[in-house]
């Protein structure tokens, strides 16, 4: 169930600003501007890059920025605790 409100989430965010600078891109925009290299250059990184590579770069910003609400410290002393009783 969870990753189905992960899923949701995700679209809720990304459907509307993909669509936007889909639509910016291709209607509005003026031919030369400083925001629209801004968004023509990030799109070309991201086409560059495989997807496997954003997520194991989103893996360690999540877990290193939200650590302390996801117990990660808690389980980093329990795993400290074990190694220094199989060692002793």
């Amino acid at each position: 169930m969870g990753s189905l409100w992960m899923v949701g989430l995700a679209i809720l965010f990304a459907l509307p600003i993909g669509t936007g600078a889909a639509v910016y891109l291709q209607r509005v925009r003026p031919p030369k501007g400083w925001f629209t290299n801004i968004i023509q250059t990030n799109i070309n990184n991201l086409a560059g890059v495989p997807s496997i590579v954003y997520g194991m770069l989103g893996l360690a910003v999540f877990i290193r920025t939200l650590e302390a609400f996801t117990g990660g410290e808690h389980v980093r002393c329990d795993r400290l605790e074990r190694t220094h009783r199989a060692f002793r």
